[in-house]
Parts: structure tokens; sequence; C-alpha cells
């Protein structure tokens, strides 16, 4: 009876076991995410600095442990709809773990470093083991040390159940404090529970900006844009157009108040042709010009000295 009883307890233990095992690794399969075709030369970062979470404990696991994936799918699908002229320092971070990715309660994987779409490809595809327990707080902290050595303007992005946390609301408004409010809090609820996405908002309202969102709606490339574009971009300036000059005189349309003078033509500082008009009356068979002449002669001299270029 007694060998009956342990043989069971040893088969209920490797199947957890197996179980366990399986959920900690991400499984293949396509994306439930599709990424935004943000076009380049419309935007350019709002934000100086970037800093990426992810949530690797074992609640992301738990059942058929697609909540991992998802979370992976999800960072994979931002980093591929961020348009490729936008500029910024990143980093991608990592919480919880099984030991056999990490013995650390919170690891950075990519950064932080110039945005490059596939160092942070690269830094993601390395978390591939999901467990342990659930220390948000502790990859807000590294993640605002890395912040403020950078300066600036920052957002934090956490994909997260928001499972096991508590302390995670407090943390985040002490972030927000040691950053002097230069920060923007974004969460993303990937899970089943009510209280996880509660507790996420709460993270996010620790900051004046941000906000908090379900994963579900960020899998059109519509909702990814948006997301994309209220965590990182804003509308680059348009470039100013030069200024014109139509009829090719050399006096700009804004200033020109003759704008048609013919090609060719000398104008003065108004874009108007230069003429002369001169009106002088000798007397008969004499070369002298009368006295009430010599101002109109003068103003000739004048104008000639004023308009040098002008072949006379």
């Amino acid at each position: 009876m007694m060998r009956k009883k342990l043989f069971t307890l040893l088969w209920v233990v490797a199947a957890l076991s197996l179980s366990a095992c399986a959920g900690m690794r991400m499984g293949s399969g396509g994306s439930a995410f599709t990424p935004a075709d943000l076009p380049t030369g419309k935007y350019q970062a709002k934000v100086d600095n970037a800093a990426f979470i992810l949530d690797a404990s074992a609640t992301m696991v738990l059942e058929s442990g697609e909540h991992f994936a998802r979370a992976k799918q999800m960072l994979s699908s931002f980093n591929q709809s961020v348009p490729a002229d936008v500029s910024f320092n990143g980093a991608l971070l990592s919480f919880g773990h099984h030991t056999s990715q990490s013995s650390a309660l919170s690891a950075t994987a990519w950064g932080p470093s110039p945005y490059n779409k596939g160092a942070f490809a690269k830094g993601l595809d390395g978390i591939k083991a999901a467990g342990g327990n659930s220390p948000l707080a502790h990859a807000l902290f590294a993640a605002a040390d890395q912040l403020k050595t950078a300066g600036g303007k920052s957002a934090i992005v956490i994909v997260s159940d928001g499972m096991q946390m508590a302390n995670a609301p407090a943390a985040a408004r002490h972030v927000v404090e040691k950053l002097n409010g230069n920060v923007c809090i974004y969460t993303v609820f990937e899970g089943n529970s009510a209280a996880g996405r509660a507790l996420l908002k709460q993270v996010a309202d620790a900051s004046n900006c941000g906000g908090a969102v379900d994963a579900a709606s960020l899998q059109s490339a519509a909702g990814m844009g948006a997301f994309v574009e209220q965590v990182l971009l804003t509308d680059r300036p348009m470039a100013k157009a030069a200024p014109m000059d139509s009829d090719g005189d050399g006096v700009l349309d804004d200033r020109d108040k003759c704008p048609d003078t013919p090609r060719g033509e000398f104008v003065d500082e108004d874009g108007c042709s230069l003429k002369l008009t001169l009106h002088i009356n000798f007397d008969f068979d004499k070369a002298d010009i009368k006295p009430e002449f010599k101002d109109d002669l003068d103003r000739a001299a004048a104008f000639i000295k004023k308009h040098s270029q002008v072949p006379y």
C-alpha cells in the first residue's frame, strides 16, 4: 500500500515539474500582434530615453504560459513599429526569471544605449525562461538609476500581469520623484486578473502622464501604432520653405513690389525696373544748361552713382 502511495506521489510531482518546465519557456508560433507601418520623415522622439520592462515571473507562465509569450510578442511588435529614423536612448529590463535564465531579481537584457532595432530584438530573444517572484519594484529602481544617469525626458513601458507586486505603485512614485517628474510611466496589462489590471493602473498613475492599456488593444497595427506614438513620438517640425524669387530679379517675393519684372532688367531694392527720366532744356545753339535744371542734373548724377551696376 505504501509503495502504491509513493508511486502516485512521485507521478504527481513529475507531472507538475514537466508542466512547470513547459511553461517556463516561450513556445513557437505566430505573433498575436501586428506591427504598425509608421512612415519615416514624419516623426521625431519626444523623449530622450525609454526603458522597457518585461515581467518574466512565474505568474506569467501559469496555466498555458501564453502571457509570457504574448508579452514578448507585444514588445517585439513595438520594436518593429518604431520608425527607422527616430533616435533615443533605450534599455530593456526583465524581472522574476527562472533560475535557468538568471538568479538576479531584475536584469538588463539590452542597453542603456542608442536605440537599435536589431540590438533590442536580440536582447528580447535572450529572455527565454520565466519563473520566480514578481519584483517589479526592483526593476523600476534599476531603470530609474539608468534614466537618472542619462538625464532628460524619459518613458518607462512595463508589460506585466500585475500579480504579486503590491509594493510596485509606491516604487513607481519613488521613481517619479527621483527623476524630478521627467518620466511618463506606461503599463501594458497581459493577464487575466482584474486586481492585476487595477494595480498596473496605479503604477501608471504615479506619473502625471503615461497611461495604462490592455495588451489586447495593441494587437492591430492601428492600435500598436497609436501606442508607439503615445509613448515615443511627436510630429517632426515642417522644414521652412526656402524664400522665393519668382521673377529672378534678386528681390525676394515677400519684398518685391514689382513681381513680374522682365528677365534681365536691372531693379531697385523694391524689385522694380530702374528708370531715369531726365528733361533738360538748352538754349538755342548752346551747350549751357539753364540754372533751373541743375537740380535735375544732380538727381541724375546721384542715381547713376547709386546704381553703378547699370551700364549707362
